[in-house]
């Protein structure tokens, strides 16, 4: 006992089993030497020994309570329910077995059972603070965040040091998006225990939401100091780099988090790609060959062809599926609308899959117009992928590419005969099981074909068609006009922000004598303004000529444009949503036709509301639109009260004519697969 209570196991070992040699019988002797070989980590022989002890003594608690903790400590989480159900046989109030049968069930996501064990555990001792943390935790998981808050402050309550719980309280209160609160709990978590990696972590995602990216990647680091190897905090912290434009930084960062982890991650590869379409140096070559490796590594592989029951008639009603994490007040839901309202009920039938957590009156409003709504981000892609079959979905269209809470894995798994990629992501998904990428000529002309391992379909005019928001602020009088100088602006991300581009802007600055450039996005705080800056005084632009903004006035985001005179375009990842919401508040936009899809969007959006005259093919010709813009005030400020009314009556505002284009296109995709479908059966 003297060399065990010291820490010599070795010794330990060997004089217990002397003993044991001697008293084969002798319970104590074999539970110590259990003991022993659990401390040493080799769980094999300690759960044998503690077996024999426990089938010796099948009514001593405290022997099949350390025999159950050893099985849940080496992950065998079934084996070590069944003792501690044993134990509660026993003695059906024993706190501490169902405590641990509470904590496991929450791990496997058996929450009834687990809500169950913490019931009787408050009913005997209501003071136990893990019992009410656990309780918060399931609802968390539940995503009854009120009822979540109010458990982690019951244990906080009776034990006010309970980082775990203040760490919960946190991701309750961020969920809920209280930022400054949650904030605030991950911050006492963290005074507890400044090495707690959860808190860290959680503070960092909680900062990236309140657009604190400074403070982010510093808690992300603070994660990493922790576990340097984290393939998860390493792509958060590569991910808050993205956001502020730091793209070759956040590329390696997502590079090395991809080799960290033990197993191939979608979302960390998906980001990394993201990240590279924002990149010059990128070609698209080279960007589809790293698409093309992420469907090597993620497509799923089998011997035998999906197997469909749809019934292979080009005439019938088609049931269409949208998958999509942003059906809410996000950019995408405003070329959604078009679709999901104006679809000819007779021929079609629109499912609408959701991936997203986030609830407000456009999800309402997009709910209204969907035939069938299914909430599946709590899905894994197993069960989504049954839910689809059952709905017996035709085609279904992926709307996120390798933007944030994309399902790409599920398409990987071809849940429908036809599947496309469309709207989301200005590339290719790389997956073999997409079978169509949506676009329109003027983004993929001709020869773009090997770039993208889907077949091109091309809509015959735009490929997008833009619902504007009719709430938005009047278009007022042109800035210009009243403070006699020209205010370029942008309001894109700062990640399409690269150095070609500070750059041009740089040239169209000095170009103008006395024009302005206004710079708005809520990503503009800390020391992010201070580096932005120093970009354009490198250029020779004075910063007194910049204008940042990161508050968003009252009226809401559209009204940075009232400061605008004409709006600047970025590349290669042009700025589609901004140009629509820039032509709709009367701002004309500026744009250099790119060689990819991303950098041609904008292009297609102005050919499509008639202003093709606003395109440049090269970077002089860039300078020398906006030269002849500043030029002539009197035209701009014509054009600026006539836009929206202009942008109304064209094809990109087209709802009619663009949904008949789209039902066109799928109907032709049903047909071609029809004749695949009839064909295997002749």
């Amino acid at each position: 006992m003297a060399s065990h209570k010291s820490g010599d196991l070795e010794n330990a070992e060997k004089i217990y089993k002397q003993i044991l040699s001697a008293h084969p019988d002798e319970p104590e002797i074999m539970h110590f030497l259990g003991i022993v070989a659990w401390q040493r980590h080799d769980y094999d022989q300690a759960i044998d020994l503690f077996k024999k002890v426990c089938d010796a003594n099948p009514s001593n608690v405290q022997y099949h309570l350390e025999y159950a903790d050893v099985l849940q400590e080496n992950q065998k989480f079934k084996e070590a329910l069944a003792v501690y159900w044993k134990v509660l046989s026993i003695d059906w109030e024993n706190i501490t077995a169902h405590s641990a049968i509470a904590s496991i069930c929450i791990k496997t996501g058996d929450l009834d059972i687990a809500q169950k064990s913490l019931e009787i555990i408050v009913r005997i001792k209501p003071d136990l603070p893990k019992a009410h943390c656990d309780f918060g935790f399931i609802h968390l998981s539940r995503e009854k965040y009120k009822e979540a808050i109010g458990c982690f402050l019951e244990a906080i309550g009776l034990k006010n040091d309970f980082a775990e719980a203040y760490c919960y309280l946190g991701n309750a209160q961020n969920a809920l998006g209280e930022h400054t609160a949650a904030i605030d709990s991950y911050k006492k978590a963290l005074k507890i225990n400044p090495d707690f990696f959860e808190a860290h972590y959680h503070l960092g995602i909680c900062l990236i939401e309140a657009n604190y990216f400074d403070q982010a990647i510093a808690s992300f680091k603070n994660a990493l100091r922790i576990r340097p190897d984290d393939p998860q905090a390493m792509a958060d912290l590569s991910l808050s780099k993205f956001a502020i434009g730091e793209l070759t930084e956040a590329e390696k960062g997502f590079r090395t988090a991809i080799k960290q982890g033990r197993l191939p991650c979608a979302r960390i590869h998906s980001n990394l790609l993201l990240c590279i379409n924002y990149m010059p140096e990128y070609s698209p070559g080279q960007l589809c060959n790293e698409h093309r490796e992420y469907g090597h590594l993620f497509n799923v592989r089998s011997s035998q062809p999906a197997r469909f029951t749809n019934n292979p008639d080009p005439q019938r009603k088609i049931r269409i599926g949208y998958v999509s994490a942003d059906f809410c007040d996000h950019a995408l839901s405003r070329f959604i609308l078009p679709i999901l309202g104006r679809y000819n009920k007779d021929l079609f039938e629109n499912y609408c899959y959701s991936n997203g957590t986030r609830y407000d009156s456009m999800t309402t409003r997009l709910k209204a117009l969907s035939n069938n709504w299914r909430d599946i981000h709590n899905l894994s892609d197993e069960q989504a992928y049954a839910m689809i079959k059952e709905d017996g979905i035709d085609i279904l269209v992926d709307l996120s590419g390798h933007t944030g809470k994309n399902r790409l894995p599920l398409f990987a798994g071809k849940p429908a005969p036809v599947q496309a990629s469309y709207l989301g992501y200005p590339n290719t998904t790389g997956l073999a099981a997409m079978d169509y990428y949506i676009t329109d000529s003027l983004v993929n002309p001709a020869g773009q074909e090997p770039f993208f391992t889907e077949k091109l379909f091309r809509l015959d005019k735009c490929f997008c068609c833009y619902e504007p928001d009719r709430g938005s602020p009047q278009v007022n009088d042109l800035p210009a006009k009243a403070r006699g100088h020209v205010t370029f602006g942008s309001l894109h991300t700062l990640s399409r922000l690269n150095d070609g581009v500070i750059d041009l802007w740089c040239q169209v600055l000095s170009a103008i004598p006395g024009s302005r450039l206004f710079i708005a996005r809520n990503s503009l705080q800390g020391s992010v303004v201070a580096r932005l800056l120093a970009r354009f005084e490198k250029n020779g632009i004075a910063g007194d000529r910049i204008d940042m903004r990161h508050n968003a006035p009252r009226e809401g985001y559209p009204a940075w444009f009232h400061e605008i005179d004409v709006a600047l375009d970025t590349f290669p990842w042009s700025g589609h949503t901004t140009a629509c919401e820039a032509l709709w508040m009367g701002v004309p936009v500026i744009t250099l036709c790119g060689d990819r899809h991303a950098g041609r969007m904008v292009a297609s959006v102005l050919t499509a509301t008639g202003m093709d005259d606003w395109i440049a093919h090269s970077r002089e010709e860039y300078c020398t639109l906006a030269r002849k813009a500043a030029h002539d005030i009197e035209s701009l400020n014509n054009l600026r009260s006539g836009l929206r009314n202009r942008m109304l009556k064209s094809n990109l505002c087209n709802g009619k004519d663009f949904s008949a284009a789209l039902e066109k296109a799928f109907r032709s995709m049903w047909t071609e697969w029809c004749a695949s479908a009839s064909s295997c059966f002749h």
